[in-house]
């Protein structure tokens, strides 16, 4: 018995458990890059939206594709914070599109900007009718 207490007193932090992947949660693999089998294809933007919106609401970042999460200023505090969850939001949407879409994607600097280029894009090709 005298052994461990003489263990303890000369290393102090033994008792202390480490912060290790068994104690803390892996982030890396609750914000997974790819958020959905079903990517956009010009052709399906009814279905991959509703996706989409589900998976964003559902990890609480619904905000930045709705505009309610607005942007801060660089100088302001938690702009680190902000810049970091829409960049995520942003690589969520670019990586559930064919490549082909995403390449016309990737210079918007908001979710938002993205999110409405987008809808603004495909979300009334499945409802135009063709004259022939």
């Amino acid at each position: 018995m005298s052994e461990v207490t003489s263990e303890t007193t000369q290393n102090p932090t033994a008792a202390i458990p480490m912060k290790t992947s068994e104690t803390q949660p892996n982030h890396s693999n609750t914000h997974s890059v790819q958020i959905t089998t079903i990517r956009l294809n010009g052709d399906n933007f009814l279905r991959w939206s509703q996706f989409v919106r589900m998976y964003i609401c559902g990890q609480g970042k619904i905000g930045y594709v709705t505009g309610d999460k607005k942007a801060l200023a660089g100088d302001d505090p938690l702009y680190a914070t902000w810049d970091a969850e829409n960049s995520m939001v942003m690589t969520w949407l670019v990586n559930s599109m064919d490549e082909d879409i995403s390449a016309n994607y990737m210079c918007y600097s908001t979710a938002k900007e993205l999110w409405d280029n987008v809808n603004q894009m495909y979300s009334d090709l499945g409802n135009q009718s063709q004259v022939f």
